[in-house]
């Protein structure tokens, strides 16, 4: 009768559980008295059943007669009122295995009420069948209540991890954007205090406050570009691509920091492959990686004597159809057992870096459907390469 009175008591007890939150601390304290009171019931009633087995109802006609139907009908009826309550609310796998236990029991009562005759052959039969069925049944739901469990816990670590890449990607996008604008930025704000310095001599140097203020335009409009190419990097809309010639992008930045080679005395070795066929491609991003890479070049060959200061580009058609640029320096390089590490968001090695460089970097190129990959020089400095398929 233990089991169906539980069962009856579980359903009528289900809403309040469902309003309840109950904390770690009390969960355990549950399951202690729990045992305790099962424990203490277990006890008593075996003492009922010895020492006061003349508060009993008599059973047995003789030993092996039953009398009257005592083990019979309290159960099935009660395992019946459980059956029919559990399945007006089942709502879980916790439910459909109780109700598979309850029809098991309510099977094993009905079984034993023809078998009356004890230490019969099938009166064994059905104890062993209900000890069997028991163990069976409550062995499988311990086994899927843990597995649910544990499918629950790896659920919400999954939700806690996601949380977490989302808030990360919010502070990726605004330190990106920062570290995107600080550079345009400085130069407005130098451009800016120089042409007030033309404004203000005597006579005023027209010539050179408008081209300062021209430059100052021209910063304006890439600080534009870099607003747009962030947006693409960390939004969902597709990037607009064109065909774009790959040797005739690194010319163009090279061009670009040409004045940054000479300031910082590197040589510069070009290797281009001829008549690479073009890919779909968003130039200025791809742009924004190249200039990136060198630019790292740039500061890690500052550590460096100036007369081993060299920065080898190279294209190439690779087997697979794709194309690949390299930007090799002889800087003092890295770790190779760190060349994963190097692409993570906020790792870096220098004092004043944030680490969003190679990231973002990385970033672009998968949008591209590419790889951008690192390994160390020979015998110094870090290898980039940057490989990308020639259809989208």
């Amino acid at each position: 009768m233990g089991l169906p009175s539980a069962v009856i008591a579980y359903v009528l007890l289900k809403p309040v559980d469902e309003t309840m939150r109950v904390s770690q601390s009390g969960v355990r304290s549950a399951i202690l008295v729990t045992v305790l009171v099962v424990f203490l019931l277990t006890c008593a009633l075996t003492s009922l059943t010895t020492k006061g087995v003349q508060y009993l109802p008599t059973m047995m006609s003789d030993v092996v007669n039953v009398q009257f139907a005592w083990h019979f009908v309290p159960p099935v009826a009660l395992s019946i009122i459980a059956i029919v309550l559990l399945s007006s609310q089942c709502r879980s796998v916790l439910d459909l295995w109780l109700l598979v236990a309850l029809a098991a029991w309510l099977f094993d009562a009905l079984m034993l009420n023809n078998l009356i005759t004890r230490f019969s052959l099938a009166w064994y039969v059905s104890r062993v069948f209900g000890l069997l069925g028991a163990s069976f049944i409550f062995s499988v739901l311990l086994s899927e209540t843990t597995v649910l469990y544990a499918r629950l816990a790896r659920s919400n670590m999954l939700l806690e991890r996601e949380r977490d890449n989302k808030l990360m990607n919010m502070e990726a996008m605004s330190a990106a954007i920062a570290h995107e604008l600080k550079q345009p930025l400085t130069g407005i704000i130098g451009l800016g205090s120089a042409t007030l310095r033309f404004l203000g001599q005597t006579p005023p140097n027209l010539a050179r406050a408008e081209s300062g203020v021209k430059k100052i335009i021209v910063a304006g409009q890439e600080i534009t570009k870099i607003l747009d190419n962030m947006r693409a990097l960390f939004g969902r809309a597709k990037i607009a691509k064109d065909q774009i010639d790959v040797n005739e992008l690194v010319v163009d930045a090279l061009r670009a920091l040409d004045s940054d080679f000479k300031s910082h005395r590197i040589a510069v070795s070009v290797n281009l492959t001829s008549e690479l066929p073009p890919i779909m491609a968003h130039k200025v991003q791809l742009q924004e990686v190249i200039i990136n890479l060198v630019h790292n070049a740039i500061e890690a060959m500052d550590l460096v004597d100036d007369d081993h200061r060299m920065l080898k580009f190279e294209t190439q058609l690779s087997a697979d159809d794709a194309i690949t640029i390299t930007v090799e320096d002889t800087g003092p390089g890295f770790d190779p057992e760190k060349s994963d590490a190097i692409f993570e968001a906020f790792v870096t090695t220098k004092p004043q870096g944030m680490g969003l460089g190679l990231a973002i970097c990385q970033r672009i190129v998968e949008q591209h459907g590419g790889q951008l990959s690192a390994s160390p020089g020979k015998p110094r400095g870090a290898i980039f390469r940057i490989t990308l398929p020639r259809r989208d």
